[in-house]
């Protein structure tokens, strides 16, 4: 215990020194009249503030089982009629909306003793964007998730509300791209129940059709608020993701010893990293990030729309859309990528 305890005060020390360095490099943010296009941490914050407007967002609330995922249909709808209207069909890629209602049991051995885990009627409001002049994308998808529920008496704007915001604008972004083909389908998986240890993220990824087309996933998650978002789980023997990152966003932020010693099991936590790479049908690389300034907040009435930085949410936003534009691009000829990158490495996942 001594000996983890030591381990867990460094690395809260060195966390804390590369945040605050960090914090004061967040870039400005961006108006919502910029084109869509682009991530406006503005257009982003209004989807915030309309959450925050919800209140508690526990499973089983209100706001959770209906408001939330009311919004966030709405919102994707109205999207996809404007989109509709200003461009023919034939120029517009194709965007399908699922809410799937999961049930489901499973077990969570080396967590917390150890325990099974039982759900009934958890929500995932799914969208999927896809090529329709190349139908063969639905056979290989990126997937980007988050949560929007919170844990009991939390307002929960940063866990995870603010990633629901990010997600939110992001798919403003992919179908506005200018000359952008799409190579493979992206899934947004805007997730009602990780609150209640990761429920619905195992039932999307065990029982949901598209769940079998994901080569690889990206996780948005909070253990704070503010500052900028950190990289610090990758899917072990995976690296090449870490490289693609490093090249791809504007504003790269990671520490290694966070891999290490998240999946030592010194801490005591989980998100659907866990669930995405070790319950599908099979193996899925993937990355999580985290906002983890002001950790105090966490699980807290203090984690609400205050304490996010000017800035928080475009560092966040514009890297994410620089990562799904280089793996797009990258993903020319999908097939090859993915026996080259994921296929070959899966030999060499820690389970």
């Amino acid at each position: 215990f001594g000996c983890s305890l030591f381990i867990l005060c460094n690395f809260a020390a060195l966390i804390f020194v590369d945040f605050h360095l960090d914090d004061n490099n967040l870039p400005a943010p961006k108006s919502h009249s910029i084109a869509s296009s682009e991530f406006s941490e503005e257009r982003a914050f209004i989807h915030l503030q309309k959450l925050a407007s919800f209140g508690i967002r526990s499973m089983g609330s209100f706001a959770n089982e209906l408001r939330s995922p009311n919004y966030i249909l709405d919102h994707i709808q109205h999207l996809n009629d404007t989109l509709h209207q200003q461009h023919t069909s034939s120029s517009v890629n194709k965007v399908e909306i699922d809410i799937q209602k999961a049930s489901g049991t499973f077990a969570l051995e080396n967590f917390l003793g150890g325990f099974v885990n039982t759900y009934h009627d958890t929500t995932n409001v799914l969208v999927r964007i896809s090529n329709p002049n190349k139908p063969e994308t639905l056979s290989n998808a990126i997937l980007i998730s988050a949560h929007y529920d919170t844990a009991l008496g939390c307002s929960g704007m940063s866990d995870d509300g603010i990633n629901i915001a990010v997600m939110m604008e992001l798919i403003r972004n992919v179908l506005y791209m200018p000359d952008t083909e799409l190579n493979v389908a992206i899934i947004f998986n805007f997730n009602g129940g990780e609150e209640t240890i990761l429920q619905a993220a195992h039932g999307f990824i065990t029982q949901h059709a598209w769940s079998d087309s994901i080569r690889l996933f990206v996780n948005l998650e909070a253990s704070g608020a503010g500052g900028s978002e950190i990289l610090f789980q990758v899917s072990s023997g995976h690296g090449w993701l870490v490289d693609v990152y490093e090249r791809s966003v504007p504003y790269p932020h990671a520490q290694s010893i966070g891999n290490v010693i998240f999946s030592s099991g010194l801490i005591p936590s989980l998100t659907d990293f866990t669930i995405y790479t070790e319950y599908g049908a099979q193996i899925i690389p993937g990355l999580d990030f985290a906002f983890a300034d002001n950790g105090y907040v966490y699980h807290t009435t203090k984690d609400n729309v205050d304490e996010i930085d000017a800035g928080s949410v475009q560092h966040c936003g514009d890297n994410m859309l620089a990562l799904i534009q280089t793996l797009n691009a990258d993903l020319n000829d999908a097939n090859s990528y993915f026996a080259q990158h994921v296929y070959a490495n899966r030999s060499t996942l820690s389970m």
